[in-house]
């Protein structure tokens, strides 16, 4: 079942332009694997079942204006997406504790697999809520019993979420962050002025978060921000103690969950059209010669790695530059 609402709209004169949508769509019948209705002991699981139910909902909306003065013309073209989703129904056993349950969640993708479980087969990120770093070992003797006898200041502290003084995998909960962009976004600009023309592509997203699971491990390019580990000098540290094959502080949890929001600067162009009396001599209607580069910025708080690559962050944002000559006969 699906709404869709759009309007279009061109007004004074055609200096600004509007068009706007909102949608919602509900899928039912989505193939779904029941979960926890069978004990893992008994090493086998119910037939999957068309009975997921998901909504997608959101508005899109784009903003034309364009106009010429003398020599002197402009455009400028704003455009953004809200987008919302969630499982409205997942095949859950009653036994799963409430925070543990994806019925009611965004949908959200997991890229965290590698470092512990995920709910079933939707990609549910399921993780431990952290509450910082402990700071000195009579904050970790006065609390729930740690995941594992070696815990020790600097490493990550964990929420006993079922109240039963000590911290098991019953704790963890659905991290129920972005994953996808709540908000897209771009902006279209540009100028021209006696054979001079600018084009510039400017596209970013927000209300998205990301598992920073490369800030566990070495095998991707490290980054100065990482330097920032806990040590009794640096108690107010980014990341954990130092540490090798240590499993507390690599169990899933919110404490790597990051906000990726960015704006970009996409693209950017800058055009010449050779004067006419220069064309007649060659028998040319028209030479171009353009100038431009790609990825030229990013503004975000975010600062390893490529922000876009929200659910995938490994490899560092590539720029390049280009010049080119058009000659129209």
């Amino acid at each position: 079942m699906m709404t869709d609402i759009g309007v279009d709209a061109h007004i004074w004169g055609g200096l600004l332009g509007i068009s706007a949508d909102y949608f919602k769509k509900r899928t039912k019948d989505i193939l779904a694997p029941p979960s926890g209705f069978t004990p893992d002991v008994i090493g086998i699981s119910l037939s999957d079942q068309n009975n997921g139910i998901v909504e997608n909902s959101g508005f899109d909306i784009e903003i034309t204006h364009r106009n010429r003065i003398g020599k002197f013309s402009y455009y400028i073209s704003p455009n953004a997406t809200f987008t919302q989703n969630k499982v409205v129904y997942y095949p859950e056993s009653s036994s799963i504790p409430s925070w543990q349950r994806i019925t009611g969640k965004s949908i959200a993708f997991s890229p965290a697999d590698w470092y512990g479980p995920s709910s079933a087969s939707t990609n549910h990120l399921i993780g431990y809520h952290s509450l910082g770093l402990y700071q000195t070992a009579e904050q970790i003797a006065k609390g729930p019993t740690p995941l594992f006898p070696n815990v020790a200041p600097g490493d990550i502290e964990y929420a006993d979420i079922d109240h039963d003084g000590q911290i098991t995998p019953n704790d963890q909960e659905v991290l129920d962050s972005h994953f996808f962009p709540g908000v897209q976004y771009g902006i279209k600009w540009g100028c021209s002025y006696d054979g001079i023309e600018l084009n510039v592509l400017m596209q970013g997203a927000a209300d998205v978060d990301a598992y920073n699971y490369t800030s566990q491990d070495g095998v991707y390019v490290p980054t100065t921000s990482m330097l920032d580990h806990w040590t009794p000098q640096n108690t107010n540290a980014t990341f954990p103690r130092l540490f090798l094959n240590y499993q507390n502080n690599q169990e899933s949890s919110d404490y790597w969950i990051e906000n990726t929001s960015y704006l970009r600067v996409k693209n950017v162009e800058l055009g010449y059209h050779l004067p006419l009396v220069w064309l007649h001599k060659i028998g040319a209607k028209d030479v171009l010669v353009t100038v431009g580069g790609n990825n030229l910025l990013t503004f975000t708080k975010f600062k390893m790695f490529d922000p876009e690559s929200a659910g995938e962050i490994r490899d560092p944002l590539m720029k390049s530059y280009t010049a080119s000559l058009t000659i129209s006969f």
